[in-house]
């Protein structure tokens, strides 16, 4: 069965490049070729255990996102041992690496971390036969934030641990940054569900103002979200405040790009998960140097446009 399921996964792959297209696939492949070994470099450069701690963190990131638990949980009785070989193929070289450079710590730490990882409990966030949340997104949010809602439930362990963490954590220089910027990776996967056309026509009359009105409400969202770690953060380290203006703009790029490439292929009651990839390019790019960052400037002008042209057949302009 775990063989079955790892020829699965590659079918899949191979399906998913397909519907991508094979000069777009190219593309994300060698930016990921660039990006990954790059920053990998910068990271051992000043110090081989924040690499550990950088792909220890990605690994916990994939695991308690995954969507295919309860799948892979009642289909295959050793689903453990499948994780098992997933995450020590996405590990092997890091591990190798540590190794022979004999910084056995770094080796020990990550392999412990696939072997325990698998094991490690899942909470679904429900409680009792009535199939509710221990806690309700409505009462936070507005039910037109419906996005916000839908993610923060499925993703509730993650942002938690994510938030709280900062909490505790950001009079420490790099935390509120850092985990600002991991917040803003993890938002984007919000907009790929479409909404209902008559939610649409309800919110507004015409497409151009119901795109500001969305762009408006994902940064503002994502503002109140993050204030008490950079109100924390300011407190601490005040000569730091350029900080905050320059995370701010890289993460309202990626939000901004997310909800106009939402309504630029708008459907409704569609989920856009090929919109993950133009993130996973938009995040890199972000990164990649020289000045590649403008890369998103021109993409927010892009999808922009074509967010109200297509917007244009649902509302009336």
């Amino acid at each position: 069965m775990i063989s079955f399921i790892i020829l699965l996964r590659l079918r899949q792959t191979y399906r998913y490049l397909q519907e991508l297209g094979w000069l777009r696939s190219l593309v994300l492949i060698l930016a990921i070729m660039i990006f990954l070994p790059r920053f990998a470099v910068e990271l051992w450069m000043n110090n081989p255990y924040y690499l550990v701690a950088f792909w220890g963190f990605v690994l916990l990131n994939i695991h308690l996102q995954r969507a295919d638990h309860t799948f892979l949980q009642s289909m295959v009785p050793q689903y453990t041992r499948l994780y098992t070989i997933e995450y020590s193929v996405l590990s092997g070289a890091f591990i190798g690496l540590f190794i022979q450079q004999q910084y056995w710590w770094g080796a020990v730490v990550l392999l412990a971390e696939v072997i325990l990882l698998p094991y490690m409990p899942r909470f679904s966030g429900l409680l009792g036969r009535k199939n509710q949340y221990w806690w309700e997104t409505k009462r936070l949010l507005s039910p037109l934030h419906f996005e916000w809602t839908a993610g923060i439930r499925q993703r509730f362990v993650y942002l938690c641990f994510i938030w709280f963490l900062g909490l505790f954590f950001c009079w420490y220089a790099p935390v509120a940054p850092v985990l600002s910027l991991l917040l803003g990776m993890t938002i984007p996967s919000f907009y790929i569900l479409c909404e209902p056309k008559e939610m649409v026509e309800v919110l507004a009359k015409s497409a151009r103002e119901f795109v500001w009105w969305k762009v408006k409400q994902v940064l503002k969202l994502f503002a109140t979200f993050t204030a008490p770690l950079w109100i924390i953060f300011l407190v601490f380290n005040p000569h730091l405040w350029f900080v905050v203006p320059t995370v701010g703009l890289i993460v309202g790029l990626w939000l901004v790009l997310a909800v106009l490439a939402k309504y630029a292929a708008y459907d409704p009651g569609e989920q856009l998960t090929q919109n993950n990839t133009l993130m996973g390019l938009a995040i890199m790019f972000t990164f990649l140097p020289p000045f590649s960052f403008l890369i998103n400037v021109f993409w927010v002008v892009r999808y922009y446009r074509r967010a109200v042209s297509h917007m244009e057949n649902y509302l009336i302009a």
